[in-house]
C-alpha cells in the first residue's frame, strides 16, 4: 500500500463541500470522499475550523435571508447546530495540525512574498505536515506559496484521489 497524499485543506474548499454553492462543490466532494477512503490525508488548522465555524453559519443565514426567511430563535438555533455538527464531521475526517510560535514566525518570515498573516499560517502548518499540497481557492496563496498549491478541481484529479 502507498502512502496516501497529504492534503491541507482550506477554509474554502471545506464550505464547498459542505455548501452546494456552485460548480467547485462535486469537486470537493471527490476530494474529502476520497480521503475517508484512505486515499489522501485532510489536514487544517485551529484557524481553518475557527474560520469554518464563523463563515459556515454567516453564509447559511445569508443564504436564509436571500430565501426572505427572518433568523427567528428556532432558525438561528437550527443554523448554530448545524455548524457544530459540520465541524464535528471535519474534526472526524481530518488531522488537525497544531500552531505554536514556530509557525507564527514563519508566517512572520513569509510576509515578503506573501502578505496575508492568516495564507501564511497556513503555509506554516503545510510545512509542519510535511504535506504535498495546500487545497484552496485562494489564488493569491496559490500563486505565492511556496509549499504546492492546488484548486479543488486539481486536487480531484490527481493520481492519488481520483
Amino acid at each position: 500500500m502507498s502512502v496516501p497524499l497529504k492534503l491541507v485543506v482550506d477554509t474554502n474548499v471545506w464550505l464547498d463541500y459542505y455548501l452546494d454553492r456552485g460548480p467547485r462543490h462535486d469537486a470537493a466532494g471527490k476530494v474529502i470522499v476520497a480521503a475517508a477512503g484512505e486515499r489522501a490525508a485532510l489536514y487544517v488548522t485551529d484557524g481553518i475550523l475557527k474560520d469554518f465555524f464563523f463563515l459556515f453559519q454567516q453564509t447559511l443565514q445569508e443564504m436564509h435571508r436571500s430565501d426572505g426567511l427572518a433568523i427567528e430563535a428556532n432558525l438561528a438555533a437550527s443554523i448554530e447546530e448545524t455548524t457544530w455538527a459540520c465541524l464535528r464531521n471535519i474534526m472526524h475526517l481530518a488531522l488537525v495540525v497544531p500552531l505554536g510560535a514556530g509557525e507564527v514566525w514563519e508566517a512572520f518570515a513569509l510576509r515578503s512574498r506573501h502578505g496575508d498573516f492568516e495564507d501564511n499560517l497556513v503555509i506554516a502548518a503545510a510545512k509542519r505536515a510535511d504535506a504535498d499540497y495546500i487545497v484552496t481557492a485562494d489564488k493569491k496563496l496559490r500563486q505565492r506559496s511556496p509549499v504546492p498549491c492546488l484548486d479543488i478541481g486539481e486536487a480531484a484529479s490527481l493520481e492519488g484521489v481520483a
